[in-house]
């Protein structure tokens, strides 16, 4: 009789466990709600979207200006819909998840998937099958964008492999490239890069230097002083703040510590301070300051900047 009660109690845990996958594989949750303009809409029905919602077949999600809606696939997968942007679920199953994009851009990180789960984006006339772990797909400069960073997909049948870029040509056909980071990739793709880059440099899909390309091009502000740059042409506008893309330095010459003299070479400075290696691209910023009396010298990280002493115009690196 044990034995019996035993598996009728383990069989109504499998059954339980096994209903709640079902019910939680056939919809999508929203995680999360950045900004107070997003929507779902429901058999012609509008509403305002909240966290803990689900959306199930036929149901869209639509965000406005400042607004983002973070979707929940499964455990560890998660979607994000840009600001401006409009999705449908157009099958979800325990098994597949197809979401066509209306207008707008999104992106996603599938952490874990199932052998034969199917994952599928349809844009315009093109469908993405999902294989990997993270893309972003942008609409909105005509015939979708997609982008595979991470992992590996297909495009209309067609390969697309980490690091690959695909568009539908004027003749409908799909053209795949290798990801080149410049300013016709968008914001929306290049932020969602830049989001990445640590792992995209880690598995050699991007370089350094790809990455501090990105930076630049979504801060316009960030200005490219090359190898022997210095702060001079800036002295006097003290408190202000400015970016530079910077390669760190081997050589050059550096006055001071924590505090640099403005005609220290900020990419060797930068060494010094720990914020980059000899032959790394990063993008630093500095403070412009006064002028000191005096300038210790320190030895750090490889890098020995000399003693001055009064100079008239300074600066540090915020961190």
């Amino acid at each position: 009789m044990k034995r019996i009660l035993c598996l009728i109690t383990f069989l109504v845990l499998i059954i339980s466990l096994t209903a709640c996958d079902m019910l939680t594989a056939r919809t999508i949750v929203i995680s999360d709600i950045e900004g107070d303009s997003a929507f779902m809409i429901r058999d012609g029905n509008t509403s305002a979207a909240g966290i803990g919602q689900r959306l199930s077949n036929g149901t869209a999600a639509v965000t406005g200006g400042q607004s983002h809606i973070f979707l929940g696939l499964n455990k560890d997968s998660t979607l994000k819909m840009d600001e401006h942007s409009a999705i449908e679920v157009s099958q979800v199953s325990s098994r597949s998840l197809s979401i066509s994009l209306l207008e707008g851009a999104i992106s996603a990180d599938i952490k874990r998937r199932n052998a034969n789960d199917t994952y599928e984006i349809h844009a315009g006339n093109t469908v993405m099958g999902i294989r990997g772990t993270s893309f972003a797909v942008d609409s909105r400069g005509g015939d979708p964008l997609f982008v595979m960073l991470l992992g590996s997909g297909d495009i209309g049948g067609t390969p697309l492999e980490a690091g690959n870029v695909a568009q539908t040509s004027y003749g409908g056909e799909i053209g795949v490239a290798p990801l080149v980071i410049d300013p016709s990739l968008g914001s929306f793709i290049l932020g969602e890069i830049v989001a990445r880059k640590d792992e995209l440099i880690r598995q050699n899909i991007l370089t350094e230097d790809d990455i501090a390309a990105a930076e630049v091009i979504l801060d316009p502000d960030v200005t490219d002083i090359g190898d022997w740059g210095t702060a001079v042409h800036l002295r006097g506008l003290n408190n202000q703040a400015f970016s530079f893309r910077i390669t760190g330095m081997a050589e050059g010459s550096v006055w001071g510590s924590d505090i640099y003299t403005d005609d220290s070479v900020i990419a060797r400075a930068a060494v010094h301070a720990g914020l980059v290696e000899v032959g790394q691209t990063a993008i630093v910023t500095i403070r412009i300051l006064p002028g000191l009396e005096s300038y210790p010298g320190t030895e750090r990280n490889g890098v020995i900047t000399s003693p001055w002493g009064e100079w008239p115009g300074s600066f540090e690196f915020i961190r």
